[in-house]
C-alpha cells in the first residue's frame, strides 16, 4: 500500500507558511527523518498533505496568510527606506569631505627628496593622506552598521574624491590618471 505524500517544512515554507503558522495550524507532525543535508539542524519535520490541504482550505490560513503577505510587505518597504536613507547618507558623506579634511601636503622638499629617493613618490603621499580619509569617515560616519559592499561603495568614492585633491596639491606627483589607481601602485 502507497504511503500518503508527505511534505517538509520547508515545503510548507515555499507554499507560503511561516513558522507561527505551522505552530498554530499544525503543531503536531506526522512523522520525522534524518537531516540529510545538515545534521546539525536535527531531524526533518514531516507532514501528510492531506492534512496541509486541509489546513489551508480554512478561513482561520487564509487570515494568517493575508497577514503574512501584508508583513512581508511591510518589512520590504522598511528595507527599502533604510536603504535609501543609507545611500543618501553616503551620497552627503562624499560630498561633504573636502580639501579641510586633509592634513598639511607634504613639502615641496620632502616631495622631492621622496622622488629622488624612491623615484615615485605616489605612494607614500597616498599613505600620508589614506589616513585622512580613514579619520574622516570614523569621525563623520553616523550612518550605523553598513553592509559591505556600502562600505566598500563609500571608501571608493572618497579614495576617488582624494585623489582629485592630491592631483591638485601635488600636480607633478599625481598626474591626470585614466583609471589608474593609486592605492594599487
Amino acid at each position: 500500500m502507497p504511503r500518503e505524500p508527505m511534505l517538509t517544512t520547508h515545503d510548507l515554507k515555499e507554499r507560503g507558511w511561516t513558522s507561527s503558522m505551522i505552530r498554530k495550524l499544525l503543531p503536531e507532525h506526522d512523522d520525522s527523518r534524518e537531516n540529510l543535508l545538515d545534521r546539525k539542524y536535527g531531524e526533518v519535520k514531516l507532514y501528510l498533505e492531506s492534512r496541509v490541504l486541509d489546513a489551508e482550505s480554512t478561513a482561520v490560513f487564509a487570515e494568517l496568510l493575508e497577514g503574512a503577505i501584508g508583513a512581508q510587505e511591510r518589512g520590504s518597504k522598511a528595507r527599502q527606506t533604510r536603504l535609501q536613507k543609507i545611500e543618501a547618507g553616503i551620497q552627503q558623506l562624499v560630498e561633504r569631505f573636502g580639501p579641510q579634511h586633509l592634513s598639511e601636503p607634504i613639502s615641496p622638499e620632502e616631495v622631492q627628496r621622496l622622488l629622488d629617493q624612491e623615484g615615485n613618490a605616489r605612494l607614500p603621499i597616498w599613505q600620508h593622506h589614506m589616513m585622512d580619509v580613514d579619520r574622516y569617515e570614523y569621525e563623520h560616519n553616523h550612518l550605523g552598521r553598513l553592509s559591505r559592499k556600502q562600505r566598500s561603495d563609500l571608501q571608493h568614492q572618497l579614495d576617488a574624491k582624494a585623489r582629485t585633491f592630491l592631483s591638485g596639491l601635488y600636480p607633478s606627483v599625481f598626474k591626470e590618471e585614466s583609471s589608474t589607481d593609486v592605492s594599487a601602485t
